[in-house]
Formats: structure tokens, sequence, C-alpha cells
């Protein structure tokens, strides 16, 4: 490939094969359709730019800045950004598939109805900005240092999210599928339309948190430290939980624990609101002093548990298995 100008070639509506492009600025660009297929791109600068339905397979940008452009409706596919420094640029309508980023510093980038998928991240990198509406799946980025501002009805699928920053007082209406959460800090946040959904948690922190509408559904948590919580619909059907603390929690409207697997949790002076425990597995726990509004214990199977002094109204039991039980009638 002889390497060129690209500003002397790029016109909208173009193709480009296994071409090299030399270092350039391009500025004020405003093209529709471009494709780019196996082509290498060096040191260049796209600045104030509207790029769309540009198409860009097996490329190579090498140490490219992007500064202040929009980007929309274009597709990246194989393509490896080596040392880029993406700045104030928004995505919209964009798909990156199978792409790496290598030592590249994303820095107030806004990707809003995208899908980036099997993004790998390489090095030590950078990512802020804001996701919205928008997949995000099978991320790898260990060394990645993350610092987004806001995610909103999106979807996280498959991504290791242990040791990252995220704005989860800004988060909203996301759902994180199969993720490894690690240690999460929710601890005097407020939380709203979230669901983790077969996620795993090492220490999950509701401290004094207030969740609205937050769904667990699935997950495995090693350790829940919650004293103070204060939530409304919160959900955990099929969760698996070893260990925590749910002491003087106060459940608004419904709280769903259906077939849940619980253990060495202490729920001692809580305020349970309408409870449902049908089909949980519920070994060496305490109620004590707790109060529930309802009650159902349908079908579960409770082995060492306390509820001496708990206030229950409207208990319901049917087939309830019950093995070391104080406090219950």
């Amino acid at each position: 490939m002889n390497p060129k100008k690209l500003s002397q070639k790029l016109k909208s509506n173009q193709s480009f094969i296994s071409e090299s492009f030399l270092e350039e600025t391009l500025t004020s660009l405003k093209l529709k359709g471009v494709n780019f297929i196996d082509c290498g791109f060096s040191k260049i600068t796209w600045k104030d730019s509207l790029i769309q339905g540009f198409s860009f397979s097996d490329c190579k940008f090498n140490k490219n800045k992007w500064n202040l452009n929009k980007i929309e409706n274009c597709q990246f596919s194989n393509c490896s950004f080596i040392e880029n420094l993406w700045e104030n640029v928004n995505f919209t309508n964009c798909t990156f598939v199978n792409c790496s980023f290598k030592k590249a510093v994303l820095n107030n980038c806004a990707f809003t109805n995208s899908l980036v998928d099997s993004a790998n991240f390489i090095d030590e990198c950078t990512w802020s900005g804001t996701l919205k509406d928008t997949k995000f799946l099978r991320g790898k980025w260990l060394k990645t240092t993350l610092q987004w501002s806001e995610v909103s009805g999106s979807h996280l699928y498959l991504t290791d999210f242990k040791d990252k920053n995220f704005p989860w007082a800004k988060a909203q209406g996301t759902v994180f599928d199969d993720c490894n959460m690690g240690e999460c800090d929710f601890s005097n946040l407020t939380l709203t339309n979230l669901t983790f959904s077969d996620c795993q948690f090492d220490l999950l922190n509701l401290t004094k948190s207030t969740p609205l509408n937050v769904d667990f559904i699935e997950s495995r948590i090693k350790k829940v430290i919650a004293p103070g919580l204060n939530a409304e619909y919160l959900q955990m059907g099929r969760t698996n939980i070893d260990a925590g603390n749910f002491e003087d929690i106060t459940l608004t409207m419904a709280s769903v624990f259906t077939e849940a697997k619980l253990t060495n949790i202490s729920y001692n002076g809580s305020k349970m609101g309408m409870a449902v425990f049908e089909k949980a597995n519920i070994e060496n726990c305490t109620f004590e002093n707790a109060d529930f509004q309802g009650f159902n214990l349908a079908d579960a199977k409770l082995k060492n548990v306390s509820f001496n002094n708990a206030e229950i109204k409207n208990l319901h039991l049917s087939d309830t298995i019950k093995d070391n039980v104080i406090g219950l009638d």
C-alpha cells in the first residue's frame, strides 16, 4: 500500500480497499456512505466533523485523534485502535464488533443507541462519558479506568466490573446480565430501575441505600451488608446469598425472595412489609423483632431460623417444611 493523503480522495459514497493514509488533519467534514476495507490510518486528526453511514472493516487506526465529532450510523468491524485519543465524540446508532483498543483514551465520549460487542481493551486505557440505550456485550478491560458519568437504558452483558468505578447514582433503567460485579458499594445511594440478572457479587453494600424497583434475580452474592436499607419493590428471586446483615431495614410495598437460597442472614428489627419467600430455602437466619404486614412461606424450607418477638400478619404456610424454627406458629 502506497500511503496517500486521505483529504485528496475522500468524497461521499466511495469505497477504499487496502489503502494506507498519511498523517494530516481533517476538519469540518460532512460526508456520508464511505466504506473502508483493510485500510490503515496513521496519525490522522478527525476534528469537528459530521460523519454518517461510514463502514470500517479490518482497519487499523494508529495514533489517531478524534475531537468534537458527531459520528452517526457508522459500523466498525474487526478494527484496531492503537494509542488513539477520542475527545468529546458523540456516537449515535453506531456498531463496534470485535474491535481492540490499546493504550486508548476515550475522554467524554457519548454512546447513544449503539452496540459495542466483544471489545478488547489492551494495556492501560481510560474511558469517560455516557452510555444511553446502548448494549455493551462481552467486553474485556482488565486495566481500563472507567469514569462513566451516566448510564441509562443500557444492557451490559458478560462483562467484568470488578474494581471498576461506576456511576450508580446516575444509572437508571439498565440491565446487568451475567456480569462479575466484584465488590459493589451502593451505600447511601438511591438506585432506580436496575436489574442484575445472573450476576456475581463478592460483596454487596446496601447500607442506608434507597433501591426503587431493583432486581437481583438469579444472582450469587457472597455477602450483603445492608443495615438501614429502605427499599421499594426489592426483588431477589432465585438469588443465592451466603451471608448478610439486613438489620433494621424497611421494605415498603412487596419484597420478593421467591426460590431464593438464604443462609447466615440477620433480618433482626426490620420492617419487612409484604414479604414473599415462597419456595425459598432459609437456613441459619434470624428475624427477631421483625415486623411483617404479610408473609408468604408457601413451599419454603426453614432450618435453624428464629422469629423471636416478631410481629407477623397475614402469615401463609402451605407445605412449609420447618426444622428447628423458633417463634413461628
